[in-house]
């Protein structure tokens, strides 16, 4: 539950950027629902401005799996962000309020999601967990809202799609650079042997140790599936 606590505090502290006033208001955490995927069709002049007079700055809208094979990942970011938010903190009254929609882990529903918390629930940023599938739409429906996305996701390349995502999350080239990185200035070694899973993750992590240690000019003396 600690990693959970420090990613989400980490993303609430992003959103203080769009704050801009300090007064209290009283505060609603919605139940988690799916947001039909018909709403996807939505004509792009729903778009709206950032900022518009709608837009309620102490609401923070959540796009995350509550349902389908992710739902316990879902769940415990949840708890982390509503933690975070100080909700549950009786003594005193917390300053966000916090609206969680459920992506069932798919892109049309991310995308219907992120679209209803952004026109009909008036969310000043959005916090989103998602797999590689579903990322990549995600900051393309940001871009067209308008909307502030903070994404958790290890997908490369989210935030080219988009002004308007900032990605909260190691990329598999971050993971790979700073292992290399360390071994040739903490160990002083640059041949390397790899141990790796044999699957579509182990082999594209593999493609982009290769690439990593060719490029520092490093030899990659055996790499060894398993």
């Amino acid at each position: 539950m600690k990693h959970y606590r420090i990613f989400a505090r980490a993303a609430i502290l992003l959103l203080l950027i769009f704050i801009a006033s300090c007064a209290k208001p009283a505060f609603v955490v919605k139940e988690p629902d799916a947001v039909p995927s018909e709403e996807v069709a939505r004509p792009p002049e729903a778009a709206r401005p950032f900022f518009a007079p709608k837009v309620d700055r102490y609401a923070i809208g959540c796009v995350l799996p509550l349902s389908g094979p992710y739902a316990e990942l879902g769940g415990k970011a949840l708890d982390a962000i509503l933690l975070s938010a100080e909700i549950f903190d009786e003594r005193n009254k917390s300053l966000w309020k916090v609206i969680a929609r459920d992506s069932r882990g798919l892109p049309d529903d991310t995308k219907a999601a992120i679209e209803h918390l952004a026109n009909a629930d008036n969310v000043i940023a959005i916090i989103a967990v998602s797999g590689t599938a579903e990322a990549l739409d995600a900051a393309r429906e940001a871009e067209r809202l308008q909307v502030p996305l903070i994404l958790i996701t290890s997908r490369e390349g989210v935030t080219l799609a988009s002004e308007y995502v900032f990605q909260h999350f190691l990329t598999p080239t971050q993971q790979v650079r700073a292992v290399v990185s360390y071994a040739l200035k903490n160990m002083n070694s640059a041949i390397f042997s790899a141990l790796y899973p044999d699957d579509d993750y182990g082999e594209e992590m593999m493609k982009i140790f290769r690439e990593e240690v060719a490029r520092v000019g490093g030899r990659l003396e055996k790499a060894i599936p398993y």
